[in-house]
């Protein structure tokens, strides 16, 4: 699949590339995961969760996590 979920539509670049060039192209960036947070380290798809989670600040999907999310991101806009 090459950086995309449908096996057969293979993409150029692959799913790590997009996230850098997001990372890149956006100076402020989070990663809202769906799965609470307790269960991404013995979850289907943890080492994916943890390699995202090495490159872009990630919270879980949760009103708390989203909180979370945009306190980071106000923390980081006020810091530039």
């Amino acid at each position: 699949g090459y950086g995309n979920i449908n096996y057969w539509d293979a993409q150029s670049r692959t799913s790590r590339e997009w996230l850098q060039e997001a990372r890149l192209r956006f100076r402020h960036i989070a990663w809202l995961n769906p799965k609470p947070r307790a269960s991404w380290a013995r979850t289907r798809g943890s080492y994916t969760i943890r390699e995202i989670g090495r490159m872009v600040p990630m919270f879980d999907m949760s009103l708390e996590g989203v909180s979370s999310a945009i306190d980071r991101l106000r923390s980081v806009r006020g810091a530039a």
